[in-house]
Formats: structure tokens, sequence, C-alpha cells
């Protein structure tokens, strides 16, 4: 069982990273999708800063709500399978089931690794947006 712990960090650290991209590139199909939009808003007189909070808070918005909803459905899994035994092992290992510890500081520390990441990802595309030129971004329709 030790050796199948091993990778566990390797797994789940693919997973947030893949999210992490999955996120980045939402946002800047959203940017391509809304330049128009944007243009407008600058020509309107929307400052850089308030180009980059409205990418902000989008991005912000995907990552809480699948913080909060892969936690709601990992944790949940975890406690029907601690519960009820879903997953039963094979005769070769010496336990019947799926063994599961949860450790709440495992869990602080992933979803909060997965907060600053979504930061992060948030703001790159956030920063290309407020870059654009207001005439190119509403001559680019």
């Amino acid at each position: 069982m030790e050796l199948q712990k091993a990778p566990i960090p390797i797994v789940l650290g693919l997973i947030i990273l893949v999210a992490t991209f999955n996120i980045v590139g939402t946002l800047l199909m959203l940017v391509l999708e809304k330049t128009q939009s944007i243009g407008v808003l600058k020509t309107l007189g929307v400052s850089k800063s308030g180009i980059v909070k409205i990418f902000l808070y989008d991005g912000l918005l995907i990552g809480i709500i699948g913080i909060i909803l892969g936690n709601i459905l990992g944790l949940g899994i975890c406690f029907l399978e601690m519960k009820y035994n879903f997953f039963a092992l094979p005769e070769i290992y010496y336990m019947k089931s799926v063994p599961i510890l949860l450790n709440p500081d495992y869990i602080i520390f992933i979803t909060v690794i997965t907060f600053i990441l979504t930061i992060t990802a948030t703001l790159i595309p956030s920063f290309l947006a407020s870059k654009l030129d207001p005439v190119k971004s509403i001559r680019f329709s």
C-alpha cells in the first residue's frame, strides 16, 4: 500500500495543473469572444484595472465554484466509501475494502494551492484583455 501512496501527490498535482490550464484557456476564449465588448468598455472610459477586475472576477468565480464542488464531491465519495465500502479489493490484499484516511491538513493544503493557482491562472488573460487597443478591438468584429 505504501508503494501505491507514493504517486498520489504527483497525480493530484497533474490534475490541478490541467485544471489551471483549463481556466487559462477558458478565460482566453472569453477574451477573444468579448474583444469587441472590451473595446467598447475602454472607449467608454473603463480603466485597465477595471478590465482586469472584470476578468479576475470571472476567473475567481470559476475557480471557487470548482473548488467547492470538487471538495463536496470528493469528500462525499470518501465518506460514502468509508461507510458502505463500495470498492472491494481483490484477495491478494490483506484488507477487504479500500482504506481511506481523511487528513484535514491535506484537504486545506490542496484547496489553498488550487486557489493560488486559480488566481495565477486568472491574472494572465485579464492582463491580456486590459492591454487590448480599443480601436482594433471594435474593428476586430
